[in-house]
């Protein structure tokens, strides 16, 4: 008797055991896959939110009668006064004002960019065509960016020059827009399929192209460690630019083992208890 009751036991355990871990395992998948779909819609917002406040600001700035005045009279000792106090009120990295050819006319720049060559010639060249936007720029060598606005400085309907404004796109505002602050959630920025700015440390170091923007999510493994991912584009923000969100799938797998092992303890004490119950 002992035989087939144990053998029908053990065959309900199994089945149970493997049918929770298997619907444990897809709920916590699914719920790191929902909160990379949510971080990747705040990202896009956030971004909208702020490359819309450096255009404004671009706009204001090429909207001044001082600094109209001073791209006519070459007069850069006050256009500097006037963009040294916007680069200081919204601490913006770079502000840069530019006359119709596309020349410099002044240009501040924050400490740590002296001497780094921004890829910002298709913004300024944008803003001489009319266009007021903003862009994500690029700078050379480093896999980082600026997120910039930019506007045409006009007289008369004639097109005088360009404002172009802007600041780095930095580890911290990147974190800041992370829902969960005790989960990290990882973000990478593509121009043309180019990596140009990053929180995840291992990309830095790598060759990775851009993926391929999907509606759902993807599971992939990087260093051998596995991530859930959200790629999504940001045509309003500029040209060609895809947004990346990685959420590890470390803490949620840790959880599956540790419920893995849990049940596995389950089961042996099942298979002591009907043996015991078998026997009598």
């Amino acid at each position: 008797i002992i035989l087939p009751f144990l053998g029908v036991s053990v065959s309900m355990l199994l089945l149970v055991i493997h049918t929770v871990k298997i619907g444990f395992a897809n709920t916590l998948e699914k719920g790191v896959r929902d909160q990379v779909e949510n971080q990747a819609v705040l990202a896009v917002r956030d971004f909208k939110s702020r490359s819309s406040q450096l255009t404004m600001q671009a706009k204001l700035l090429s909207e001044e009668p001082e600094v109209i005045r001073a791209i006519e009279k070459k007069d850069t000792d006050i256009l500097r006064q006037d963009i040294l106090s916007l680069q200081t009120t919204f601490k913006l990295d770079l502000v840069k004002v530019v006359d119709a050819r596309g020349d410099i006319v002044v240009e501040l720049r924050d400490q740590w960019l002296t001497g780094k060559n921004s890829i910002d010639s298709a913004a300024i060249n944008s803003a001489l065509k009319g266009l007021e936007k903003s862009n994500f720029v690029s700078i050379d060598g480093k896999p980082q960016a600026l997120l910039v606005g930019f506007a045409p400085i006009r007289n008369n309907n004639t097109i005088m020059g360009a404002v172009l404004v802007g600041y780095l796109v930095t580890d911290e505002q990147l974190q800041q827009i992370n829902i969960d602050t005790n989960n990290q959630n990882y973000f990478a920025i593509f121009q043309s399929g180019e990596l140009i700015a990053t929180n995840f440390p291992e990309l830095r170091s790598k060759a990775w192209s851009a993926p391929t923007p999907k509606k759902s999510t993807t599971k992939i493994d990087f260093e051998r460690l596995s991530y859930i991912m959200q790629t999504v584009e940001m045509p309003e923000i500029g040209d060609s630019i895809t947004l990346a969100v990685f959420n590890p799938m470390a803490t949620a797998q840790q959880t599956q083992l540790t419920l893995s092992q849990r049940l596995d303890s389950f089961f042996w004490g099942g298979v002591i208890l009907a043996t015991i119950v078998g026997a009598e």
